[in-house]
Order: structure tokens, then C-alpha cells, then sequence
């Protein structure tokens, strides 16, 4: 038998296993959810940036600062980082809480670091809060 057939015959196995497995998944999601051709709704969007989809760091920052705004106090990076999960924000890293550290941190001029509190916006700094 000709070894470019046999490679495409034991990749279509692999992929008719694999294809097994993702039925099996979209079978137990729909017994615990429902159909999945129900349309979910939609989350919500802050300052107009479109949910579900990877962002970037200058959006990143965009949202954590309105996030902290609406708030009104300090929100650590795990606070943070559930709310991003929350709107249906992608954020292109496995360390989230991190990430948003590191953008945090690059934008100085926009964030405080409050110890042991988490992060504001000069808007919201109180005296005591620096």
C-alpha cells in the first residue's frame, strides 16, 4: 500500500475518534444545558469594545480603568481578572491575574497600586488610599 494512503488513513481514524469525542461533549453540554442552537445572550460591553474575542493591551487597560470606575474602589488583579471572565473577554494568556498586572503596570500614569487593596484611577485616589 502506497505510504501516503496509510498516513491518511490513520490520520482519518485519529480524527473520527477525535470527532467521537467532541459528539460525546456536545451531547452531555446539551443534557445539562439544552440544545446548543439556542442563542446565548449576548454579555455585555464596555466602552464599545466587541466581547468573546482576544484583546489586546491597550484595550485591556481601557477596561480595567472603567471597570475600577464603576466599582469605585480599588480591584485587585483577581478581581479584575473575574470581571474580564464575567464580560467574555479573552485575555491571551494561561496567568490572567498576572497579565493584567503587567498592563496595569505599564500604564503608571493611569493606575495606582494600592497595597493590599489592588488597583485604582487617580480619580478615585483619596489621600488616604496613597
Amino acid at each position: 500500500m502506497n505510504e501516503a494512503i496509510k498516513v491518511a488513513l490513520k490520520r482519518r481514524q485519529e480524527l473520527m475518534r477525535e470527532l467521537e469525542l467532541v459528539d460525546r461533549f456536545i451531547a452531555a453540554y446539551e443534557a445539562l444545558y439544552g440544545s446548543v442552537d439556542a442563542q446565548p445572550a449576548e454579555a455585555p460591553s464596555l466602552t464599545g469594545v466587541t466581547t468573546g474575542k482576544p484583546i489586546g493591551p491597550d484595550e485591556v487597560a481601557d477596561i480595567a480603568e472603567e471597570l475600577i470606575r464603576q466599582n469605585g474602589a480599588p480591584m485587585t488583579r483577581a478581581q479584575l481578572s473575574a470581571a474580564f471572565d464575567e464580560l467574555g473577554y479573552i485575555l491571551p494568556s494561561a496567568q490572567k491575574t498576572r497579565y493584567i498586572g503587567t498592563i496595569l503596570w505599564r500604564h503608571k500614569g493611569r493606575f495606582i497600586n494600592v497595597y493590599r487593596k489592588g488597583y485604582t484611577i487617580p480619580s478615585l485616589q483619596t489621600p488616604a488610599a496613597g
